[in-house]
């Protein structure tokens, strides 16, 4: 694996060797989901607050759960190769263990939300599976505690008129497939976007938007449509190899950048200027490669490439 400490990038070579680094043999690959969730009190649907949530993960220790801390702030739970983390607007979300095959995510998912029935009922806490907010206005969701979203929320609406309704009022399912080569990636790759627009309408449900009919059977599909630094890529229907994926990200505008435990917004510059030292705030400093992950999980396109290949379109 591709050492993330912070040796600098100094050229294109290092970001192919970090996805050449994800191809994993036949005998290895593996399938994992991150499954999101809405909660609402039970008594008046409204979305729980950071005080609730932070209960919800107190319960959770006592199955062996251990709370993660983002400066003084309770952000998430870890278990084993287990992670609960929330969203903008406290979608709970869970990020299940690298599996073998479906049936094995499926058991997992089913044994965690057993989990949880429990922690409901005492909470007074609700949810729905369902892809978009039903009851609630952008304005009454209460908001994570967590810096990025922050900035985040600043800067999302200026490339996406419903980039907030993304963030706080979707919740869906992205599942992660492993890659066995450049040119499994590429057909994996193009597959997963050919079939997002089928997947959306095959399992639409989200016709509602603050307890009206919104006029879309797939209100969240509708939402990912006008969100900033989403959609389907165009290089989707050109030849593909990590070389033009990396091309095509570095362009992307940095969304937010972490250093030293320090948030920055480098207001329109992109990754590639990040690459070439001309950051004005970093005075020359060039990325690691754990700053190009962070990148690459800030585009929202329908499918997208780490050292695995996240399908985000349910």
């Amino acid at each position: 694996m591709t050492n993330k400490s912070n040796s600098f990038i100094e050229n294109k070579t290092q970001l192919i060797q970090y996805f050449k680094d994800g191809i994993k043999k036949d005998t290895d690959l593996r399938i994992g989901v991150e499954h999101e969730k809405f909660l609402f009190n039970k008594k008046d649907l409204k979305r729980i607050d950071h005080k609730k949530i932070k209960k919800v993960f107190e319960h959770l220790q006592n199955n062996g759960w251990e709370l993660q801390y983002e400066k003084d702030k309770v952000i998430g739970l870890k278990r084993d190769n287990q992670k609960i983390t929330t969203e903008p607007g406290f979608q709970y979300e869970l990020s299940g263990a690298p599996l073998k095959n479906i049936h094995l995510v499926c058991s997992e998912n089913s044994s965690h939300f057993n989990e949880l029935k429990e922690v409901f009922s005492s909470a007074s806490i609700t949810t729905s599976s369902i892809a978009y907010d039903p009851f609630n206005k952008l304005i009454e969701i209460p908001k994570s505690p967590k810096e990025r979203y922050k900035i985040m929320t600043s800067e999302m609406p200026k490339g996406g008129i419903l980039s907030l309704d993304m963030m706080y009022k979707t919740a869906g399912i992205q599942i992660n497939y492993d890659y066995t080569s450049e040119e499994d990636f590429e057909k994996k790759f193009k597959i997963g976007n050919y079939l997002a627009p089928l997947t959306i309408a095959l399992f639409a449900n989200s016709p509602f938007s603050e307890n009206k009919l919104s006029g879309f059977l797939s209100y969240r599909g509708k939402v990912w449509q006008e969100t900033n630094r989403g959609g389907i890529m165009p290089i989707t229907f050109e030849k593909l190899n990590f070389e033009k994926y990396i091309d095509y990200t570095i362009n992307y505008p940095i969304l937010f950048l972490k250093k030293k435990g320090k948030y920055f917004s480098p207001n329109g510059q992109t990754f590639k200027d990040f690459l070439d030292g001309s950051l004005n705030f970093l005075k020359g400093e060039k990325p690691s490669i754990e700053d190009f992950e962070n990148h690459l999980g800030t585009i929202f396109t329908e499918i997208r490439l780490k050292q695995v290949i996240e399908f985000m379109d349910l």
